[in-house]
């Protein structure tokens, strides 16, 4: 998200018109070698919003996982 925020600013500074809705809870965390990321809604609250949802899930390799 960070990157996309430095993106966005750099366009705005340039003078460029820019538009962006955001995201909703998103997050990244560790605790010892425990790393937790998430964006967005759960598969419940977006299906209970009437949206056709899916969910995935993904294992990061711990070597690209540095945060």
């Amino acid at each position: 998200m960070a990157n996309k925020h430095g993106m966005l600013l750099a366009k705005y500074l340039s003078g460029q018109n820019i538009s962006w809705k955001g995201l909703l809870r998103s997050f990244a965390t560790s605790f010892y070698d425990i790393k937790l990321a998430q964006t967005g809604l759960s598969l419940e609250e977006a299906q209970s919003l009437g949206y056709n949802a899916e969910k995935i899930e993904m294992r990061a390799m711990y070597k690209n996982s540095g945060f």
